[in-house]
């Protein structure tokens, strides 16, 4: 539902770059884009990479350990202990959805001076099998839905023939389930392409990409270079996924009129980290999607637009994708003290903080000292039979899980934690180190409670 602005008697916050294009990449960490050079055993992403060419690339971003709480997340800008996201939703039972009493995107856009344009487009997963589980993005704000409502397995009703994978799937649209049998990436972008010629400016577009997730298979073999046959490698067909899915990303940009373009601030994200099966050596599979550790949750996030000054940059500030929510504020000139939670009347409690500072000048110090990021199951209030919780700083890093004893590292580089330090063997840095990251780790465990 929307709520109506509130009466404030400040002015405008004039910002550049109105228009704003979330795309979100399934289960493709950062190790699999070349932009990131952590590997040469990549699919080639010319046009991901041109973004990152053109923007301010994001070394030090964390999602949650998997696809719903991240979505959550970002649309909230809250993190799931408040709203009970803390794990993917199966969306074919009776669960638990992200309430619809949560502020969103959309609804806090209707703050803004401007009249925003919305649409969600692609997977969405953060509704179950109750009543209006259909209409669930338009009733969390947006003007407008197609896509899957989970992943492309999971479907309700009878199936009208073949196997359910990206050639034939069942989306919902206008309120209603359908069945599609175009493919699936280029079906999104077909579907991208008319929502922004549609839309006034400005506008937000949520366009939520189910690839690469699972299934594996070969796309259309005109959006890849890959000789595929029925017995190639599962890696090579997860790669031809990747590069097919950078082919559709470019033919939607190109689809855009240059003016407009100019006009629009471009964020590009993982919903977390790539699946074991797609992580390349010497990366450890084990330390992949579902997991607190930096292959689970660091995650590409590249920014484009107006607001960049540097193209070509990187920034290596904590952020987390909570921060959404507050980047799209700022963008539309939104403070987060007009925004209300319609449950209380007052500002609504968000955990999100602009990375805005951070594309304009991407030497920027990190506004954050710390960083958490948590997954949880089952999802709702708890208590929860699954738990795990991770807090970083510069240089360290602590991971809770339910029933395990704490582990604490130490950073190589920016993306490996190495082996769990001996904790009576640390140094004095260390020690103050994992003190402070204990402290915080506290101060969320006390902060973040369900208030629904």
């Amino acid at each position: 539902m929307r709520i109506p602005p509130a009466e404030t008697d400040s002015d405008p916050v004039e910002v550049e770059g109105r228009n704003v294009l979330l795309m979100i990449l399934d289960d493709l960490g950062l190790e699999q884009i070349a932009a990131y050079g952590m590997s040469d055993k990549v699919a080639p992403t010319p046009n991901i990479d041109a973004l990152a060419a053109e923007g301010v690339m994001f070394r030090r971003a964390w999602s949650n350990p998997s696809c719903s709480p991240s979505r959550a997340s970002m649309l909230t800008g809250r993190h799931g202990r408040r709203t009970g996201i803390g794990r993917w939703i199966y969306p074919i039972e009776t669960t638990y959805p992200l309430p619809l009493d949560e502020v969103s995107i959309p609804e806090m856009l209707a703050y803004s001076e401007d009249s925003w344009t919305t649409s969600a487009v692609g997977k969405w997963h953060l509704s179950d099998r109750s009543a209006g589980r259909v209409d669930h993005p338009t009733d969390s704000g947006f003007d407008w839905f197609s896509g899957t409502l989970a992943n492309v397995e999971n479907f309700s009703g009878p199936n009208p023939g073949g196997t359910v994978d990206y050639y034939h799937h069942q989306i919902a649209r206008d309120g209603e389930l359908v069945w599609m049998d175009g493919y699936l990436t280029s079906e999104t972008v077909d579907d991208a392409i008319d929502r922004v010629a549609a839309m006034p400016e400005p506008w937000f577009m949520w366009l939520a990409f189910n690839a690469p997730h699972l299934p594996i298979h070969a796309p259309p073999a005109d959006l890849h270079s890959y000789d595929l046959t029925p017995e190639s490698p599962g890696l090579d067909q997860y790669h031809a996924m990747v590069e097919a899915l950078d082919t559709e990303i470019g033919r939607l940009l190109a689809s855009i009129d240059p003016d407009e373009l100019a006009r629009t601030t471009i964020i590009l994200v993982g919903d977390n980290g790539s699946s074991s099966y797609a992580i390349p050596a010497p990366f450890d599979p084990t330390r992949s999607k579902a997991t607190t550790y930096e292959g689970g949750v660091n995650v590409p996030l590249v920014v484009t637009g107006p607001l960049v000054s540097q193209p070509g940059t990187e920034s290596d500030a904590l952020v987390h994708l909570v921060d959404v929510f507050a980047t799209v504020a700022e963008l539309a000139g939104v403070s987060m003290d007009e925004v209300a939670d319609e449950r209380t009347g007052e500002p609504v409690v968000v955990d999100s903080q602009s990375f805005v500072p951070y594309v304009r000048e991407p030497s920027t110090p990190s506004e954050r000292e710390f960083l958490y990021t948590e997954g949880f199951y089952d999802n709702g209030p708890g208590p929860y039979s699954e738990d795990q919780k991770a807090v970083r700083n510069d240089t360290h890093k602590v991971i809770q899980v339910i029933g395990v004893d704490t582990r604490f590292y130490e950073f190589v580089g920016y993306f490996d934690e190495g082996e769990p330090l001996v904790l009576d063997a640390l140094t004095p840095e260390q020690t103050a180190s994992l003190e402070d990251l204990t402290a915080e780790m506290d101060r969320r465990n006390a902060e973040l409670v369900f208030d629904h």
